[in-house]
């Protein structure tokens, strides 16, 4: 451990002191930049390798690529100084290349799986669009100022020239995708030092590689001059990133966060100085004035679109907000209340004197709340599932008349106010507590909105088992009879705070009918003119047993 720490100090002393060289005395840069190139790279290579076997899955790949990408550069920059020294007036690209474009695509390919993304898939979809757009920006922005004017040289080189000098070009374009996909991504990690040293270098390296490109297009590595100074620091960045590599960061302690400002600034800043210089170069332009004309009008619709695309995410995320700020409020209502009943009644209970019917009937208050409590929780868990088919129904055969009759007892005070017309011999193949939970809803809210009268019919026709429940009450407005049905929607009483309800009951209702493979739908009562749900399952309908076993009360 000792000599390993010794061996990276004295081979980052021997990078700064390259980088003064090249400063001072740019004529020693080749003697002394090249060595310290291909042993940073070489010694970076190596501790990637070494330490990947105390990381797992993903990151052990990547490093694992990127290490085997920075030997193949350190071989490279080896046997380049070797040739340079045997062959007077080495060309600036030659059979050599093949060790700099191999590390090339193993360190890219690395890179690239870096991004510790875990998240659903269309998260990393929009990720891979924003990287997409930055570097496709940033790559046409650089051909256009430094590779452009270069394709007449390079027609005029060798077809090996060619050939090489294009094969970099698109991994430096590469090398940009992989940037802007670092740069916005959303990692499990808090601040990984070790992406962010590999990212700089591999941007130095790209820069140094357009930048040599330019110079050696038809002249001899002595000309083409190599810009020692980004090629010492993308070794020293690598060299970091290797000498790090052991040292996790830790997860982080939320799943979300929100997006840093670097992560739009980088893609879209990119985006706006291409779509400006695009239009100042219009503006100056030769062509027609209806060319220019069209070509102005969707400049600018391209960038309303974006306006308003910028508008609309915030307008989902003040949606969002206050959906949020709804649920909270409607929720914590709905629990206050019982809340409050039972540790009042509990409180009398524990400190006055009272007498065993006084006590009885207290007892009995706090489990009917308790039960409503237990009522809200199971709604809120069956809510959070959203998926009908992760609810897990578990079907056997009941008599539905049990099934009417126990929910009926689980809402308090409604037997006195309901009838059941349910046949004795009409039975289902259901998930009884699913369905029981759906009909305890559907009673509640003809108990809170109705005036005084509920009915509950039950019918079957072929297979097919439909329960529906009528009250007396106003029925609900047509407006919003199709509005609902959707989570946290309390249709007309959506204001009204002196009406309970958290909006739930009726998305819980249609969960499971369609868990069911059947359906809930609403309807004006013709039984007692206020307003019928009813719950209809297809293919439910099942023979009656001779023995009737009662479900318990929930």
């Amino acid at each position: 451990m000792r000599l390993r720490r010794f061996w990276l100090r004295v081979v980052a002393g021997w990078l700064v002191a390259a980088a003064v060289t090249d400063l001072i005395l740019p004529e020693w840069s080749n003697v002394i930049a090249g060595p310290a190139l291909a042993v940073a790279y070489g010694t970076a290579g190596i501790l990637m390798l070494k330490k990947r076997r105390i990381l797992l899955g993903r990151e052990r790949a990547a490093w694992q690529l990127v290490g085997i990408g920075l030997l193949l550069g350190s071989a490279g920059v080896a046997a380049v100084a070797i040739a340079h020294l045997a062959v007077p007036g080495l060309p600036a690209f030659g059979p050599l290349d093949a060790f700099f474009l191999g590390g090339y695509a193993f360190t890219l390919t690395g890179l690239s799986l870096l991004p510790h993304i875990r998240t659903e898939t269309s998260s990393r979809i929009r990720l891979l669009l924003d990287g997409l757009v930055g570097s496709l920006a940033l790559g046409t922005l650089v051909w256009v100022f430094l590779i452009d004017h270069l394709l007449d040289e390079l027609s005029r080189a060798s077809p090996f020239e060619r050939w090489v000098g294009s094969a970099y070009q698109i991994f430096d374009l590469a090398a940009l995708v992989v940037l802007m996909l670092v740069a916005v991504r959303r990692s499990t990690f808090r601040f990984d030092p070790r992406v962010v040293a590999a990212g700089i270098a591999a941007g130095c390296q790209a820069a140094a590689d357009i930048l040599y490109f330019q110079r050696g297009v038809g002249s001899s590595f002595e000309e083409a001059d190599p810009v020692y100074g980004l090629y010492l620091l993308a070794a020293g960045g690598f060299l970091f990133a290797a000498a790090r590599l052991e040292r996790t960061p830790r997860p982080r302690d939320y799943a979300r966060r929100p997006a840093p400002w670097f992560t739009l600034v980088a893609p879209y800043g990119a985006a706006g100085a291409l779509a400006g210089i695009t239009a100042v170069r219009l503006v100056g332009s030769q062509l027609d004035t209806t060319t220019r004309f069209l070509l102005l009008v969707t400049f600018m619709v391209v960038a309303l679109v974006v306006l308003r695309q910028a508008i609309a995410i915030r307008e989902n995320r003040e949606l969002v907000e206050k959906d949020r700020a709804d649920l909270v409020s409607s929720i914590s209502h709905e629990l206050r209340t019982p809340l409050t009943a039972v540790v009042g009644y509990l409180d009398v209970l524990a400190e006055m004197d009272l007498s065993d019917e006084e006590r009885k009937e207290m007892m009995e208050t706090v489990r009917q709340q308790a039960g409503y409590l237990t009522r809200i929780v199971s709604d809120l868990v069956t809510l959070a599932r959203q998926d009908p088919e992760g609810l897990g129904i578990s079907r056997r055969k009941v008599p539905v008349v049990e099934l009417v009759e126990a929910a009926v007892s689980s809402v308090d005070g409604a037997s006195e106010q309901t009838k059941v017309d349910v046949p004795d011999h009409l039975w289902a193949s259901v998930d009884p507590e699913r369905i029981q939970q759906a009909l305890v809803n559907l009673i509640s809210n003809a108990q809170r909105y109705g005036r005084g009268r509920i009915q509950v019919v039950g019918a079957g026709i072929g297979d097919t088992v439909t329960i529906e429940v009528h009250d007396d009450g106003p029925g609900v407005p047509r407006r919003y009879q199709e509005l609902i049905w959707q989570r946290f929607e309390r249709g007309p009483n959506r204001l009204n705070a002196t009406q309970p309800g958290s909006g739930i009951g009726l998305a819980i209702v249609d969960m499971i009918a369609k868990a069911h493979g059947g359906t809930a739908e609403y309807r004006r009562s013709e039984l007692l003119g206020g307003a019928c749900f009813s719950i209809t399952l297809p293919g439910a309908r099942a023979v009656a047993r001779v023995v009737r076993s009662p479900l318990p009360a929930r």
